[in-house]
C-alpha cells in the first residue's frame, strides 16, 4: 500500500516535469508580424522541427537563418540567431526568447546586447500555421 501511495505521489510530479521541459509545444510552422522598437513591422515566417531544425524567415526584409537551441526552462526557450541570407538586412547573432501564450500562439523577444542589454529590440506574436514555410 505504501508503494501504491508514493506512485501517485511521483507520477504527476514527473509528468508535470516533463511536459514543462519538453518543447514539443513549438513543434510546426508559425506565422505573424514583428514589431522593432522604432517602429517597423515586417513578416516572420518560423520552422520548427525539433531542436536541431529550426528555420527563420523575415520575407519582408529578405532575409533568414536558423536559430540554435540555447537553453530552456519551464517558461521559455532562448535561441541564437544566425542570418544565413540577406545578411545585411538582419542583425546577426540575435538572442529569441520564445515564450507560449496558448495552443496556437507563442510569443518571441528579440534581444541584441550590442543595443540592449536589459531590453527587446523587437517583439513578434507568432500563430500556428497549416502551411509548410519553405
Amino acid at each position: 500500500m505504501k508503494n501504491i501511495k508514493l506512485i501517485l505521489l511521483v507520477v504527476p510530479f514527473i509528468v508535470l516535469i516533463t511536459s514543462c521541459s519538453s518543447s514539443k509545444w513549438l513543434t510546426g510552422n508559425w506565422e505573424g508580424i514583428g514589431n522593432q522598437v522604432g517602429g517597423e513591422t515586417w513578416e516572420v515566417n518560423l520552422n520548427y522541427t525539433d531542436k536541431e531544425h529550426i528555420s527563420i524567415k523575415y520575407p519582408d526584409l529578405s532575409c533568414g537563418g536558423v536559430w540554435t537551441l540555447l537553453k530552456k526552462n519551464k517558461k521559455e526557450i532562448v535561441f541564437k540567431e544566425n542570418i544565413a541570407y540577406g545578411i545585411s538586412n538582419c542583425d546577426q547573432g540575435v538572442e529569441a526568447f520564445v515564450s507560449r501564450i496558448n495552443e496556437n500562439t507563442i510569443k518571441v523577444e528579440y534581444y541584441s546586447r550590442a543595443y540592449d542589454s536589459i531590453n527587446p529590440l523587437a517583439e513578434a506574436t507568432l500563430y500556428k500555421s497549416t502551411k509548410k514555410v519553405k
